[in-house]
């Protein structure tokens, strides 16, 4: 079987299934059975997952599913991979929020999700501006920040209803000129990730590199991304994740995220 192959047994669904979290069935009996409060560790922290209806994880699964279904099978499978991660995220964000998911549908307090756009996030070059793509020039070598808050170095901000997770890297550029990433959660700074694009052989897909640790950003808390390059050229690296958020934070086209 080749790569391709070998990754598109993956989904969302089925892996919310074999974790028994998803069930087939009808809307109103699904409604009435939840998964129960609990616990979960994430990164050395213990967060609180909400008491989340049957129905809202089918809704997110049937949704995330569909969205990635044009994705490079690469990409849909580091999605279905951490389905269950995607999914204690949002229920962690529902401890806040308390209406739960309903994805396309929801409206209010109701969560929903999208994928990392540029616009969601602070252009570094310069800051306090919202970028309006991925791609950006790099004239020297050297550390520099890639995802930031509203000035340079800051952390990034989550809402008291939000979240954000990034779960690897991709870059299309055809000379690559990054080469490694630091998280920063918090105050702490996670160990270097290595990204080394240029050794990728294009017939396996998408130029895809997962973080060895998916950085999370739970409601209230912060965190940025510094990147190395090593050569001057044109970046076009971009996250791949999602970011949790109300239903009523994307009812404007021209604002698709809060930044903080």
């Amino acid at each position: 079987m080749t790569i391709e192959g070998a990754v598109r047994t993956l989904s969302v669904v089925q892996t919310l299934k074999d974790a028994g979290f998803y069930q087939e069935g009808e809307p109103e009996d699904l409604k009435s059975q939840f998964v129960e409060q609990d616990q979960i560790n994430l990164g050395g922290k213990t967060y609180s997952r909400s008491k989340f209806s049957r129905y809202d994880i089918k809704v997110f699964a049937d949704q995330l599913e569909n969205k990635i279904e044009q994705l490079d099978p690469l990409i849909q499978a580091v999605y279905a991979k951490n389905a269950v991660l995607l999914l204690s995220v949002i229920r962690i964000v529902n401890n806040e929020s308390k209406q739960g998911f309903k994805g396309s549908a929801g409206s209010g307090n109701e969560l929903d999700f999208i994928q990392l756009a540029a616009r969601s996030f602070y252009d570094p070059d310069p800051s306090a501006t919202a970028r309006s793509k991925w791609s950006r020039p790099i004239t020297s070598t050297g550390s520099k920040w890639f995802i930031e808050g509203l000035t340079s170095g800051a952390n990034l901000i989550m809402g008291e209803e939000e979240a954000l997770i990034v779960l690897a890297m991709y870059n299309p550029a055809t000379n690559p000129c990054v080469d490694a990433v630091q998280v920063t959660k918090n105050s702490d700074s996670k160990n270097l990730d290595d990204l080394d694009f240029v050794i990728i052989n294009d017939e396996k897909g998408s130029p895809l590199i997962e973080l060895k640790i998916p950085l999370i950003l739970p409601p209230e808390e912060t965190g940025k991304i510094q990147a190395y390059y090593f050569q001057t050229g044109t970046d076009e690296m971009q996250p791949i994740g999602l970011w949790i958020v109300q239903a009523k934070n994307l009812r404007d086209l021209t604002d698709i995220a809060t930044l903080a």
